[in-house]
């Protein structure tokens, strides 16, 4: 296969500008690189000439001719398929598909999209999949049906912008060998987390080689290896040239070369601005006002990079500087980055430093001196001062105010602001002196990484949390659920000094409401008493009579009041009443954070009917099936075309009661009468007799597949769930393709029911080895002896892994 430099120089290629002497790619399809160079007049290349203002000059140009000169592999491979993107969103990005048949391989190229980097990115900080990215991958995928690469080894690969596709094709496609990132920038956070179990699986053929001062891939969370070259070549465009895709090679004469590895990796001052601009990015309030910062950031850096080689530069950028942010769009946008960068300075003394060597390093005095004037309005006295000043003050001194500012600027940066610039700047000014109270910093800037064992992740759970853990409720699993209550709250009580109070959802706490300051305070007094507890199906019209304040309401007394004092209520509720949504939608309205899923997803998929509905709406094979309400008409199963044996159940609940088998007319009507004493919607369908499973899914991540094991029949009806679940088998006994078959068909109904904590979903192979989904489960039972947590530890995730990593979820959603 190429090596690392070969790949390189065909990317170069693709740089090549469309200008006498050159000749793009987009012009020169199929022909062989020897063709596509010899065309090019070399005496006519100007050495000192820049020849797209890009920083390539015609030297440049010259060496990396000389070098696929030297290389018959290159000169053999052929301009198979050049492309321009000019669909929408597309930025023109340029992308070529090299093929060479002597090595029987195939490498697919993508540019840059060079002014629009830094604003595109930004703006892309906050999404899952860009315009560029998503026709970066339609057109690969047409190419590789038309060119008939699979008939070849496939290396896709890309600079800057065009890295950052060339990784996303790769996280999201089949089909190639390796991926090749030259400085190519990163994924945001929502992309990691949308896209974790392929990254996982993907990541080990995705390889980034970085100039060790580039500072685009910097952006984001990068996916896979990543290596650091010794950057050379730098003229005048000084740091901007880190960025130039030849600035990899060291050239000699005659067009030798050499790429040096920095055996140190990236410098420490690139990784603090790395980390300094994921913090801002995580630090922002919500979605819109992290859009619009982003959106800001990159219009401001690219307008610096633009105006890089102009006089009196400093004055330029922070007359545009004024401008833009005096936008009210982005007032309080620009008001966050001010207040983020006083209180992230002063938290991190290395900041300022470390960005002022980066700049001293490659002698850049006019962005240095932009930076010391920033730097020295945050650290300012004045600054503070006028920070500090109230809104009547302001008011009352503005002409002043303005004039001083106007007079001060001019002085000490030759800079002349107007008036309405100032005055759009106090605004702005007033607005940081109130975010400064309120706004938290997250400092954790380092790059998101993904590996099989890395689920857990508990830096994002805090200490001294005040947490409610809800469980028992009015079901038939209400036993089950206390049993799961108790053992999280032996889990969280005295852990990281958190306070845990224990909450009957039922049966509440005292006899009537009463005002409850903080209970938190006293948390054993409101924690339910500990008693043993049955795992007999409950008697709950008794419990309903035990009830102090006789109403039959859910939520017993002082419940929602304790929940709405915490800062996260565990949900340990199992049956109808906790999964149906419900006590979901309750917390929602009364803006209570919770761990599982949320209030649609939990309602749509405890429907039994629904989410059947919608796997046949999605091809998705499961046992055929209609809906039977109570005092409707009864319509047997022949009337559906369906035959006996059918299995007749509620449409929700799952602890198994109310569920017959039928064998014919008579039995069916005894099993409809049966089910609906615990349900008034039931579900008829098709009886399938094989092998059962269970696949758990934990934030995205499928978890070894359960195998269902028959039960002994001398168990008694109230022992089957326990003692059942305690003998299945994990990881199943199934053949590889199989057993991949039913995982990808399981994350498939967890993505598409927008389920985002964890969840069971349960299948049937049927003899003839064809696999049906029976149902979904979005509060599943998460007790040491439950089919969810065999799977856990299969994966090795303990319960307590598994608990503070649904807490963990559930504040990274807030």
């Amino acid at each position: 296969m190429f090596k690392i430099d070969e790949i390189l120089l065909l990317e170069n290629v693709i740089y090549f500008p469309d200008l006498d002497p050159f000749k793009s790619v987009l012009n020169s399809e199929g022909k062989t690189i020897k063709e596509f160079i010899d065309e090019i007049d070399l005496d006519k290349i100007i050495d000192d000439f820049d020849y797209c203002n890009s920083f390539i000059m015609g030297i440049d140009y010259k060496n990396l001719i000389m070098a696929i000169q030297n290389n018959p592999s290159l000169l053999n491979c052929i301009i198979a398929e050049p492309h321009i993107d000019q669909a929408y969103g597309g930025g023109g990005g340029v992308s070529c598909c090299f093929i060479s048949k002597e090595h029987n391989e195939a490498v697919v190229a993508f540019r840059g999209t060079a002014l629009n980097e830094w604003e595109d990115d930004c703006v892309g900080a906050n999404q899952i999949d860009s315009l560029q990215q998503v026709n970066a991958l339609e057109w690969y995928k047409s190419i590789y049906s038309k060119l008939h690469l699979e008939d070849y080894d496939v290396t896709v690969t890309g600079h800057s912008k065009g890295g950052n596709k060339a990784k996303y094709i790769t996280v999201l496609n089949d089909t190639m060998t390796r991926c090749i990132s030259f400085d190519g920038q990163g994924f945001s956070d929502k992309f990691m987390e949308h896209y974790k179990k392929e990254i996982i699986e993907k990541q080990k053929i995705i390889e980034n080689h970085n100039v060790d001062y580039d500072y685009v891939n910097v952006l984001l969370n990068d996916i896979g290896k990543k290596t650091y070259y010794v950057g050379f070549n730098y003229g005048i465009g000084g740091f901007i040239e880190s960025h130039c895709p030849n600035t990899f090679f060291n050239f000699k004469e005659n067009g030798e070369y050499q790429l040096e590895v920095n055996t140190n990796g990236q410098p420490p001052e690139i990784q603090v601005l790395d980390q300094f601009i994921n913090s801002l990015i995580r630090s922002n309030i919500n979605e819109k006002e992290k859009t619009e910062t982003t959106e800001l950031i990159g219009q401001l850096v690219s307008k610096a990079f633009q105006i890089y080689d102009q006089e009196n530069k400093v004055a330029e950028f922070i007359n545009f500087f004024c401008d833009t942010v005096g936008d009210e769009k982005y007032q309080d946008n620009t008001a966050y980055i001010i207040t983020f960068c006083i209180k992230y300075a002063k938290k991190n003394k290395d900041f300022f430093p470390s960005i002022k060597e980066i700049l001293t390093h490659f002698k850049a005095d006019d962005i240095l001196k932009t930076i010391s004037i920033f730097e020295d309005l945050i650290n300012s006295e004045k600054l503070n001062k006028l920070i500090d000043l109230s809104n009547f003050l302001a008011l009352h001194v503005h002409k002043v105010v303005v004039k001083m500012i106007k007079s001060t600027v001019k002085k000490n940066y030759n800079v002349k602001l107007s008036k309405n610039q100032i005055n759009k700047m106090l605004i702005i000014i007033s607005l940081v002196k109130h975010m400064l109270k309120t706004l938290e910093l997250n400092m954790d800037g380092s790059d998101i990484t993904l590996d099989n064992d890395s689920i857990i992740d508990e830096k994002c759970l805090p200490e001294n949390l005040n947490i409610v853990v809800l469980a028992g409720g009015l079901s038939n699993e209400r036993n089950i659920s206390l049993k799961s209550g108790f053992e999280v709250y032996d889990l969280f009580n005295g852990d990281r000094n958190n306070n845990v109070i224990l909450l009957d959802a039922f049966m509440g706490y005292g006899n009537e409401e009463i005002v409850i300051e903080n209970a938190f305070l006293d948390p054993e007094k409101y924690t339910l008493e500990r008693t043993d507890i049955s795992l007999e199906i409950p008697d709950l019209w008794a419990i309903k009579k035990r009830r102090k304040d006789k109403s039959n309401s859910y939520f017993g007394p002082n419940v929602l009041q304790i929940c709405k004092q915490s800062d996260i209520v565990f949900i340990a509720l199992h049956g109808s009443n906790g999964e149906n949504g419900k006590v979901q939608a309750t917390f929602e309205l009364l803006g209570i954070d919770y761990t599982g899923n949320d209030y649609f997803s939990s309602a749509l998929s405890s429907n039994k009917m629904a989410t059947k509905m919608f796997m046949i709406n999605n091809n998705i094979l499961t046992p055929k099936g209609y809906l039977l309400r109570k005092n409707e008409e009864i319509i047997e199963p022949m009337d559906h075309n369906i035959e006996y044996p059918v299995i007749v159940k509620p449409n929700n609940g799952g602890i198994g009661l109310g569920i017959s088998i039928a064998s014919g007319k008579e039995v069916f009507e005894k099993a409809v009468k049966e089910a609906f004493r615990w349900e008034n919607e039931i579900i008829v369908e098709e009886y399938i007799r094989g092998r059962e499973f269970s696949v758990g899914i934990l934030d995205g991540v499928v978890l070894p597949i359960v195998e269902v094991l028959p039960l002994n029949h001398s168990n008694s009806q109230f022992g089957l769930y326990v003692s059942g679940e305690i003998m299945n088998r994990c990881p199943a006994n199934i053949p590889e393709e199989l057993e991949n078959e039913i995982k990808e068909t399981a994350l498939t109904i967890y993505k598409s029911l927008n389920l985002n904590s964890y969840a069971t979903v349960d299948f049937i192979l049927k003899l003839d080895e064809i696999v049906y989904c029976l149902e979904v489960d979005s509060q599943p039972k998460i007790g040491l002896d439950s089919n969810f947590m065999l799977a856990a530890q299969s994966a090795r995730i303990t319960f307590p892994d598994f608990c503070r990593k649904s807490i963990e979820l559930s504040l990274l959603k807030k």
